[in-house]
């Protein structure tokens, strides 16, 4: 009895090591099963350790020690299922198709495989997440690294409830999926930075939520949504943006007076003046709360330029000039100051302050 307990917590040890998925861990644990064995539910892990470790060192180890230890049913049944080809595959049908494939091999546990495999090669969510290899939070977690999470082109059916156990990612892709809903508990990524749900079908109901749950996000999407459209001179989609923009970010002082230049230049001149003198606010603010002064007074010099207030636009862009010098190169690339450059107080500063 006390032998058999033994067995079993050498055993669990071993797993332990094993998944930490660290080369000195692993190499341990090559030590202790080279002297007591493989235990026949860690030959999945070794199988994985042999075809997809990035280290040469520890799949030649792994070999060895399949070669050794696996008896010849799993030997034999996974070399009729096995093609070499899908040691490098990427798609996430396809691997789901084949480790589907592998089910019922002898002496193979599949949810241990691809939940190893998923660790290792960060491939494989697909059919873990629909066989439900391991809990939802495990499986996420295995995908996650510095506080991102990637699950890119994983063509998952459903986004896990369990999403929510995260609250320190900061950046979520969740793009190239089929699922359109959005379990509510993705609201608890309070600290969520970056969002990308690009060529995933979420539905009006999903979007809609994700914007409540976190405006910023989706306010600097619109702002730079806007800024392409501003560009094209598309400036009726842009100011469409650029008001989405200030909607969900109120103090978006960027996002104010872009949508005053593009109301400016489709002659929507009261609601321009508007949202021109609201950026100026917003970046006043900044100044008295010690925030990056010289560049909010070089974007209040823009404003002043769109108000075609020249002497207000020389005065703040001094300002802005005595602060950081750099600024002075700056005048050149900004359109607000193009009708300006030869004015002669423009001239005079630029001329006074040389880098």
């Amino acid at each position: 009895m006390n032998y058999h307990l033994n067995q079993q917590e050498m055993t669990g040890n071993i797993r332990k090591l094993l998944e930490t998925g660290k080369s000195e861990e692993i190499r341990l644990a090559f030590q202790l099963m080279d002297k007591g064995g493989v235990p026949e539910n860690l030959l999945s892990y070794i199988l994985v350790l042999k075809i997809w470790y990035p280290v040469p060192w520890i799949r030649k180890q792994a070999q060895i020690l399949f070669t050794k230890f696996a008896p010849q049913p799993l030997k034999s049944d996974f070399e009729k299922v096995w093609k070499k080809n899908f040691k490098h595959e990427k798609n996430e049908s396809k691997i789901a198709i084949y480790l589907q494939k592998l089910k019922g091999i002898s002496f193979l546990n599949i949810n241990d495989f691809a939940n190893y495999k998923l660790k290792i090669t960060k491939k494989g969510a697909k059919f873990c997440f629909e066989n439900k290899t391991a809990p939802y939070d495990y499986i996420l977690s295995c995908l996650i690294e510095n506080n991102k999470l990637y699950l890119e082109n994983y063509e998952l059916s459903f986004l896990p409830a369990e999403i929510g156990n995260f609250p320190f990612l900061l950046t979520l892709n969740i793009s190239g999926n089929h699922f359109k809903n959005i379990p509510d508990e993705i609201q608890n990524l309070t600290l969520l930075e970056e969002l990308y749900f690009n060529r995933t079908p979420l539905n009006i109901k999903s979007i809609r939520k994700l914007e409540t749950f976190f405006p910023y996000i989706f306010a600097r999407k619109y702002f730079e949504e806007g800024n392409d459209f501003k560009l094209e001179r598309q400036d009726m989609k842009a100011i469409q943006k650029f008001s989405a923009a200030v909607h969900f970010l109120p103090d978006f002082a960027e996002a104010w007076q872009q949508l005053g230049a593009c109301q400016k230049r489709v002659g929507i001149f009261s609601e321009s003046n508007q949202s021109l003198q609201k950026a100026l606010k917003l970046y006043q603010i900044r100044i008295h709360q010690n925030q990056l002064a010289a560049y909010n007074y070089f974007k209040i010099a823009t404003i002043y330029a769109l108000l075609e207030d020249v002497s207000a636009m020389v005065m703040t862009l001094e300002q802005s000039f005595q602060l950081n010098i750099r600024y002075r190169d700056k005048v050149h690339f900004e359109e607000e100051f193009s009708p300006f450059l030869s004015d002669e107080q423009m001239l005079t500063i630029l001329n006074n302050n040389i880098l």
